[in-house]
């Protein structure tokens, strides 16, 4: 993971997680059933940034991440699927093991679908937070995000407890968190799309409202 090792050295843990809150008591955006997406990519990016401790702008940052002769990207993507992305960059993160995994592959061919979304949930040392993160890649769409929802928790329990009724409340998954056939997949599908729409955007604004309030304390 030599790649990725500038993260790991420049990673700005406080304004990290300044700027999840931020997003998460952000109340201009849009939401779906009551749930929305903060875009954790961005809020990585620019908390490695030189807006704070870092030697990169957020633009070096994005060209260094996309190089197409190194492509640091390829390993970006496989540790945001396995929850590890986090925890890799920062000692402060710890992945949670719990014995369901919460992995929904979903390919249909006759619909040109073919994703994968994963759900896990991180453990913040420095605040005693759980946040429940959400990796998800459409190939057919050429699109990868790494988001965290817009929740937070003191106890593993309660937020196993939101990711479940999630699923089931909101993403009509059965009580065993299985996709039985072809049509519950597709539901699946087309309801997370709703949800991956409300990817909160104005991150960068976060980032630069939090490095002004550094600076006046």
């Amino acid at each position: 993971m030599k790649k990725l090792k500038y993260f790991k050295d420049y990673f700005s843990l406080d304004d990290f997680i300044g700027m999840v809150d931020i997003g998460i008591k952000s109340k201009n955006q849009n939401k779906w059933n009551n749930v929305k997406l903060l875009n954790a990519d961005i809020y990585i990016f620019g908390s490695c940034s030189n807006d704070f401790f870092g030697k990169k702008t957020y633009d070096q940052i994005l060209d260094y991440l996309y190089n197409n002769k190194t492509n640091p990207i390829e390993e970006w993507i496989k540790l945001a699927e396995k929850g590890t992305l986090l925890p890799f960059i920062s000692k402060n993160f710890k992945l949670i093991n719990i014995n369901r995994k919460y992995e929904f592959p979903i390919v249909i061919e006759d619909f040109d679908i073919c994703a994968g979304h994963n759900f896990h949930i991180i453990f913040s040392k420095i605040n005693l937070t759980y946040y429940v993160s959400f990796w998800y890649e459409d190939l057919e769409l050429a699109a990868s995000e790494y988001t965290f929802f817009d929740k937070n928790f003191k106890s593993q329990n309660k937020a196993i407890l939101f990711l479940n009724n999630f699923l089931i409340k909101q993403m009509g998954l059965n009580k065993d968190l299985k996709l039985k056939n072809q049509n519950e997949e597709l539901n699946f599908y087309k309801n997370i799309n709703k949800l991956i729409n409300t990817l909160e955007r104005n991150s960068q604004k976060n980032s630069r409202n939090i490095k002004k309030k550094r600076i006046t304390q």
